[in-house]
C-alpha cells in the first residue's frame, strides 16, 4: 500500500490527519452491484471508521454519500481525504480496530444516485453534441438536479432536443464503462468532453462506443452498467443563471415519481375543468375570462357599498364624542352584522380613508371583530399613524398607518372589546 503525506484538515470540526494511514480499498470503483461485504476495522479516528475495504461511495463529485449499516448499526455520513475513506457511524462505542465487521448497503438509495449521476452525464454529453454547451456546474439535490450549460438563454426547443438525444441513449442501452489511469499523460488522445483538471488517480466514465460516445468525462461517482438503467431522464425548466442557463431535471425513480404526480395533479384539473390534456389550457382560458368580468362586476358593486356606508358615517356625526384619552373628538362606528356590507373586508374598508378624511373634523373608529382590527380615520390633524406609533406597547395593539388613517390590530376579540372599553369610559 502506498503511504500517504497529507495535511491536517478540519472536518466535524475536529482535527482529521491521513497522514502514514493506508489508503482505503474502495470496492464500488470496480463493481458498482456490491450490496454486502465482509471486511476488517483497520483504525478508529475523531469518532469516524477506517475499513480495509468499503463498498460505501463518499460525498465526492456532487453525489451524496451511501447510506446503510455497519454491523447493524448506521452509517450516517461517509467522506475521504487524502485516499483514506471515514465512516461515521450513529454508535462508536461498538467498534474496536481489528474487528470484523458486516457492510450492508441502501441498495435503493445507492441505485437512485447511480441512476440520477449517469442521467446527468448522458445529459450533458447531449448539450455539448447538441449545442456545444458545457457543463460548467453541477448539484443533485432532493427534489431536482440542476446543470450550467455555458449557453446564455438557451432556446427551450434545443433544451427539448438535446433531452430527446438523451433518451435515446437510455433506449439504446448503450454500455457505461470505467477507465482508470494513474497519471495523466496516460489519458492522452481519450476522447472527452471537457479537459482533465485532475493529475493522478484518473477514472474516466464513458457511455457508448468510443469512436463517437454519448458522453466521456472524469468522474468519480457510482454508475450502472448500461444506460437503460437510468429508465427516463426529464427536463422541468431552465432559467438564466449569471451569464449561463440552469436546466432543473431529474432521472431515474426521481424523474418517474416527479411525472407521476405531475399526472395526477393533471387528471384533478381535467375534472375540475371538464377537460381533456388538449383542452384544458383553453378550458382554463376561459374559465379565467368568466372570473375577471365576474371579478370587476364585484369591484363595482363593493365601491357602491363603500359611498353608501360613506353616507351612513357621515350621518352619524351628532355621536361624535370627546375623548380625553385621545384629546379628539371620536366616532365608534360599527357596522350592522349580517348586513349586504358584510362583503367589505378590512382591505376594501381602508378605502373609507379617501372618502372620510376631507368630510370629517374629527376621529372615526370603525371596528371589524372578525378580524380582530380597529380601522380609524382622520382629517390629519389628529395623526392616526402617530397615535399606533405611541401607543402600541402601553395598549397592547400593533399596527401602523399614516396621518388620515391606520390599523390597530388586536392579539382575539375580547382584547380589543376591552380596548373599546375602555376607550368609553374615557
Amino acid at each position: 500500500m502506498v503511504k500517504t503525506q497529507s495535511p491536517t484538515v478540519n472536518i466535524f470540526e475536529q482535527e482529521v490527519t491521513t497522514k502514514g494511514m493506508d489508503k482505503t480499498v474502495c470496492l464500488y470503483k470496480n463493481d458498482r452491484y456490491i450490496k454486502e461485504y465482509r471486511t476488517a476495522v483497520s483504525n478508529i479516528q475523531n469518532e469516524a471508521l477506517i475499513l480495509k475495504e468499503t463498498i460505501f461511495f463518499p460525498t465526492g463529485g456532487g453525489q451524496s454519500c451511501d447510506k446503510g449499516t455497519i454491523n447493524g448499526i448506521d452509517v450516517i455520513d461517509v467522506f475521504e481525504i487524502e485516499g483514506t475513506v471515514f465512516h461515521k457511524v450513529s454508535d462508536i462505542s461498538r467498534f474496536k480496530p481489528g474487528q470484523n465487521v458486516s457492510l450492508s448497503l441502501d441498495w435503493e438509495h445507492r441505485f437512485l444516485n447511480m441512476q440520477r449521476h449517469c442521467g446527468e452525464h448522458i445529459l450533458s454529453g447531449k448539450f455539448f453534441e447538441v449545442c456545444g454547451g458545457i457543463n460548467k456546474g453541477f448539484h443533485m439535490g432532493t427534489d431536482y438536479m440542476t446543470i450550467d450549460i455555458d449557453i446564455p438563454n438557451l432556446p427551450w426547443e434545443t433544451c427539448m432536443k438535446a433531452e430527446r438525444a438523451a433518451n435515446e441513449v437510455i433506449w439504446k442501452n448503450e454500455k457505461v464503462e470505467y477507465h482508470h489511469f494513474l497519471k495523466k499523460s496516460d489519458a492522452d488522445g481519450f476522447p472527452l468532453r471537457k479537459p482533465l483538471t485532475i493529475e493522478n488517480d484518473i477514472t474516466i466514465v464513458s457511455i457508448g462506443d468510443l469512436k463517437n460516445p454519448a458522453d466521456s468525462v472524469a468522474c468519480c461517482g457510482t454508475h450502472p452498467d448500461y444506460a437503460g438503467e437510468v429508465g427516463i431522464i426529464k427536463i422541468y425548466k431552465t432559467e438564466k443563471n449569471k451569464n449561463m442557463t440552469r436546466i432543473y431535471f431529474d432521472a431515474g425513480r426521481k424523474a418517474y415519481d416527479a411525472y407521476t404526480k405531475k399526472q395526477e395533479l393533471l387528471n384533478i384539473l381535467n375534472a375540475k375543468y371538464s377537460s381533456g390534456d388538449s383542452t384544458l389550457i383553453s378550458k382554463i382560458a376561459i374559465s379565467d375570462q368568466k372570473n375577471d368580468k365576474i371579478r370587476s362586476q364585484l369591484h363595482t358593486v363593493k365601491q357602491h357599498l363603500l359611498n353608501e356606508l360613506t353616507l351612513l358615517i357621515l350621518e352619524s356625526r351628532d355621536s361624535f364624542r370627546f375623548s380625553k384619552a385621545l384629546n379628539a373628538s371620536i366616532l365608534i362606528y360599527s357596522i350592522p352584522t349580517e348586513s349586504k356590507f358584510e362583503i367589505l373586508g378590512s382591505k376594501e374598508l381602508a378605502n373609507l380613508s379617501k372618502l372620510l378624511s376631507e368630510k370629517i373634523s374629527s376621529l372615526i373608529m370603525l371596528p371589524i371583530p372578525e378580524e380582530n382590527l380597529i380601522l380609524i380615520f382622520s382629517d390629519g390633524v389628529f395623526d392616526c399613524g402617530k397615535y399606533v406609533k405611541e401607543n402600541s406597547a402601553e395598549t397592547g395593539f400593533k399596527g401602523g398607518g399614516n396621518p388620515i388613517s391606520a390599523r390597530l390590530m388586536f392579539r382575539d376579540a375580547a382584547q380589543l372589546q376591552a380596548y373599546l372599553t375602555t376607550l368609553k369610559k374615557t
